[in-house]
């Protein structure tokens, strides 16, 4: 149940008015039991999204500078999150090759419990992708002539995922565009394996890549072993879980206090966003422009959970006690994960302490005007 402005103010209200004792006891009540299920929420939530950046590591990884697919194809993996910069929702990662002029549009899912949702979402992110795609030439500083779009998905999510395609693309049950997906499959118990599966009841040609020196790289010998590679694993990417981020940036300004003899709770405004901006840290060709963003998120995150003060235009001070990074970084993941699970609470518990008291009480009018005794 959303709460908004409206919400909140009949909730106040109800707690001014004589049924004052009343809304408090039953928001407490609600308090309790929604705490615990946003506990469940947030742990599912930043679950979801590790595994979903390990997906996106292991098609970077595959099409890394060292990879085959780069020295030998031609194909390197340039950005995660194209478009991100405008905020448009879009696809997880984007490999190109220059030579050919061509994009291929990675869309990571790390579970399909509902195939048809995530065919939708990834027609949705080809629509938006086309029509901005004099955006993304002026990003990457190349012409984009042809693409191909990908669901990449886990080894054992596949099978589904193909049987729905197979079953529904042609129908009304997704949108036009699902034909032209293709897909890849992880394998994260046999080497971080990535293989293209092969859709054999399409049209020739239309179930593969079009290159077939790509399509054998991507199906000989089982696939590509990237686990093999070495590594192109930013520490953050755009949509990362926001505590992800901020870890990274404690971590960071930790060690170089650490290293300087600095105090560990000053954070430098200025030398946290060149972090946050370099190509090891946050791997897209807008880096310093979404770099700002994901920090103004962190610090108007942190400072709202009372985790951060900001001390001058240019230092944040860390609210938590400890002497290590170790004990740092962990008393602000449990303030973190307690202060977001309480906010989400307390808005859910406010709404259903005023639809409660509403049954109990259905004839209440005027409430906001009833003052208690």
């Amino acid at each position: 149940m959303s709460s908004g402005d409206g919400e909140e103010s009949e909730f106040d209200s109800l707690l001014r008015s004589k049924f004052g004792k009343a809304t408090r006891d039953t928001f407490d009540r609600h308090l309790v039991e929604q705490v615990s299920a946003f506990e469940q929420v947030f742990d599912d939530n930043r679950r979801r999204q590790e595994d979903h950046d390990r997906l996106i590591d292991v098609c970077l990884t595959a099409f890394g500078p060292k990879s085959e697919a780069a020295a030998r194809l031609g194909y390197n993996a340039i950005t995660s999150e194209p478009l991100k910069e405008l905020d448009v929702p879009c696809f997880d990662c984007m490999v190109y090759s220059s030579k050919r002029k061509h994009g291929i549009f990675v869309e990571c899912k790390s579970s399909i419990a509902e195939p048809g949702v995530a065919i939708r979402d990834a027609c949705a992110a080809i629509a938006r992708l086309e029509s901005h795609v004099i955006d993304l030439e002026d990003g990457i500083g190349d012409s984009l002539r042809s693409a191909e779009y990908v669901m990449c998905v886990p080894a054992e999510s596949c099978q589904a995922l193909v049987k729905y395609l197979q079953k529904h693309e042609s129908g009304t049950e997704v949108p036009k565009g699902a034909d032209r997906l293709l897909v890849w499959q992880v394998d994260q118990l046999n080497r971080q394996t990535l293989q293209h599966w092969t859709l054999d009841w399409r049209p020739r040609g239309a179930g593969h890549h079009q290159d077939p020196d790509l399509v054998h790289h991507l199906l000989d010998h089982g696939g590509v072993r990237t686990d093999g590679y070495p590594r192109v694993n930013p520490r953050v990417y755009p949509g990362s879980h926001p505590l992800r981020i901020a870890k990274e940036i404690l971590a960071e300004s930790i060690t170089r206090a650490s290293r300087s003899g600095a105090p560990l709770d000053r954070i430098s405004i200025g030398e946290m966003l060149t972090h946050l901006a370099s190509p090891s840290t946050l791997f897209h060709y807008a880096a310093p422009r979404i770099a700002r963003g994901l920090f103004s998120s962190f610090q108007a995150k942190g400072v709202g959970y009372r985790l951060l003060t900001k001390e001058d235009p240019d230092t944040l001070v860390l609210n938590v006690k400890g002497k290590s990074a170790n004990t740092l970084l962990t008393a602000y993941e449990r303030g973190f994960r307690r202060a977001d699970v309480e906010r989400a609470a307390s808005v859910r518990a406010r709404g259903l302490a005023v639809a409660e008291i509403r049954s109990q009480y259905p004839d209440l009018t005027g409430f906001d005007r009833i003052q208690s005794a």
